[in-house]
C-alpha cells in the first residue's frame, strides 16, 4: 500500500473544506483534500446540461461574505449585484425591497399601520434587547403580534430562504440570531459563469500554496490509535493510499464521519446527540429554460403567499452566459409542507408547479423544466436544523467536522460552513505545528 504524509487531511471539497484548506495552506500547513466526486465544490459547483450551466446548490452569494473569504485568501472573485436585489410579491403585486429597513418596509406593506407597528416593535425588541426563547417557534412568536397572512408570508420567506425550515419549525431565538449575524453581510448577487468559479478560485489558491487536491478519491476509513486520529485510508484510481496526518477535517457531514471512523470508536453520548439533533433541511429546486425572460427583473422575487414556491431568480437576466444564445435560465426554489420525512414528493412538486404556472406569465407556452430535484437526505440544503448545534470536535482527538452540519450559532447555509471551518482552523493552529 502506498503512503502519503501531510499535516492535515480534509475529506470533501465543499465550501467549508476548501475554506479550511485555504486558511491552513496560508499558515504553512501541508494540506491534502480528498474528494470522491469527479468535480470540486459539493453544493457550490457548476454542472452542465444541454448547453446550460446549472448550480449544484449555491446560487446567491454575498460580496460581504463570499467575496471577503476570497479576498482573505487571495482568490479571484467577481459578482454581479442586481438592482434592486429583491422584490416581494404581496397580494399579487411586486414591491422593491429597499437596501435599508427592508423588513420594516415589507411588514408595513403587508399589514395595516397599527398592526405593522406592533410587529416591528417586537422585532426591534428582539434584536436590540432580548431575543425570543428557543422554545417557541417563529410562527407562534409572530402570532402574538400579527395574524395577518401577508405578514406571516414575509417571515416564511426569511425562515425558509436559508434554513429550509418553515416558521412553525424554526425556533424564534435562532431566527433572531440569524438576523443579527447576517445584518452586516451585504451586496448579494450572482457569480458570472456560476458559483463553481468560486470553488475553482479557492482550489487554485490551495494548489499555488503547496496544497494537494485529489479528485475521484474516496475516503474509505478514518484511522485512529489510542483515541487520537492518525489519518485516512483513501481509494484512488491507482489503488488504496494510507494518508498519515496530524489532524483530519471531515467536510462530508457528521453522519459520514461516524461511518468512516466506526461507531465502536466513538462515545455513546456523542452518538446519541447526533441521532437526536442531526436532521437535514429539504428543499425543491427547479431549473427552467425558456425562449424569453419569464421575469423582467434582475434579482430575486420572493412569494409571500404561495403553495410552495419560495423565490424565483431569473439568472440569465444578469448572467446570460449561463444559457445558450437565445435561451434563458431561471431557478425557482420551493419549501416542503414539512421539513421532516416522510415526504410525498410527487404532491410537493405538483403544488410547486401550480405556483409557477400562477406566478409566471407564459410559463407553459414558453418554458420547459430542465431539472427538478429535491435536496434532502445526504444532499440537503443544510445537514442540520438551525438551533441543533453540534460540536466541530469529535471524541477522537484531532478529528473535526466542518460544514453546515456543525454550524456556529446564528449562521446558516454556505456562510455557516465557512464559519465552522474558520473555528476549526484556529483550533488546529493552537494545537498542531506545521511541518
Amino acid at each position: 500500500m502506498k503512503t502519503k504524509k501531510c499535516d492535515v487531511a480534509i475529506i470533501g471539497s465543499g465550501l467549508g473544506g476548501l475554506a479550511a484548506a485555504g486558511y491552513l495552506t496560508q499558515a504553512g500547513y501541508q494540506v491534502l483534500v480528498v474528494e470522491r466526486l469527479p468535480f470540486l465544490g459539493g453544493r457550490c459547483a457548476n454542472t452542465h446540461f444541454q448547453g446550460f450551466t446549472l448550480p449544484s446548490g449555491v446560487v446567491w452569494v454575498s460580496d460581504g461574505f463570499h467575496g471577503q473569504l476570497c479576498r482573505d485568501l487571495g482568490a479571484s472573485f467577481e459578482i454581479r449585484v442586481p438592482k434592486p436585489e429583491y422584490f416581494y410579491r404581496i397580494r399579487g403585486k411586486d414591491y422593491e425591497m429597499p437596501a435599508k429597513g427592508g423588513l420594516r418596509a415589507m411588514i408595513t406593506l403587508a399589514a395595516e399601520e397599527a398592526e405593522a407597528a406592533k410587529a416591528m416593535s417586537a422585532v426591534k425588541r428582539g434584536i436590540s434587547w432580548q431575543e425570543p426563547p428557543m422554545s417557541i417557534s417563529v410562527k407562534d412568536w409572530l402570532q402574538q403580534y400579527s395574524t395577518n397572512p401577508s405578514v406571516l408570508g414575509v417571515f416564511e420567506v426569511l425562515s425558509t430562504l436559508s434554513s429550509g425550515l418553515r416558521t412553525f419549525e424554526l425556533p424564534a431565538g435562532e431566527f433572531f440570531r440569524y438576523l443579527m449575524a447576517m445584518s452586516a453581510v451585504k451586496n448579494y448577487g450572482f457569480v458570472p459563469g456560476g458559483c463553481g468559479n468560486i470553488t475553482e478560485a479557492l482550489s487554485k489558491v490551495v494548489k499555488d500554496k503547496g496544497g494537494e487536491i485529489w479528485l475521484r478519491a474516496r475516503a474509505r476509513r478514518i484511522t485512529q490509535k489510542n483515541g487520537a486520529v492518525t489519518g485516512v485510508l483513501v481509494d484512488t484510481a491507482d489503488g488504496q493510499v494510507e494518508v498519515q496526518a496530524k489532524a483530519v477535517l471531515s467536510n462530508a457531514g457528521p453522519q459520514a464521519t461516524v461511518e468512516l471512523v466506526g461507531q465502536e470508536n466513538l462515545e455513546k453520548g456523542y452518538l446519541g446527540e447526533l441521532e437526536q439533533k442531526l436532521k437535514p433541511s429539504p428543499q425543491i429546486i427547479f431549473y427552467i429554460a425558456s425562449d424569453r425572460p419569464l421575469l423582467e427583473c434582475q434579482g430575486m422575487t420572493f412569494l409571500t403567499q404561495s403553495r410552495r414556491i419560495l423565490f424565483m431568480a431569473p439568472l440569465t437576466n444578469l448572467c446570460p452566459e449561463l444559457a445558450p444564445r437565445g435561451q434563458h435560465l431561471m431557478e425557482a426554489a420551493a419549501y416542503l409542507g414539512n421539513s421532516a420525512p416522510p415526504f410525498d414528493l410527487r404532491q410537493e412538486m405538483e403544488l410547486a408547479l401550480a405556483d409557477l404556472r400562477e406566478n409566471l406569465p407564459g410559463f407553459e407556452k414558453h418554458s420547459r423544466i430542465l431539472l427538478a430535484g429535491c435536496y434532502y437526505g445526504g444532499w440537503p440544503v443544510m445537514r442540520c436544523w438551525p438551533g441543533n448545534y453540534l460540536p466541530q470536535k469529535t471524541p477522537i482527538e484531532n478529528l473535526y467536522n466542518i460544514g453546515d452540519g456543525v454550524p456556529p450559532a446564528g449562521w446558516w447555509g454556505s456562510p455557516s460552513a465557512v464559519q465552522s471551518a474558520r473555528l476549526v482552523v484556529e483550533d488546529v493552529k493552537r494545537r498542531i505545528q506545521p511541518g
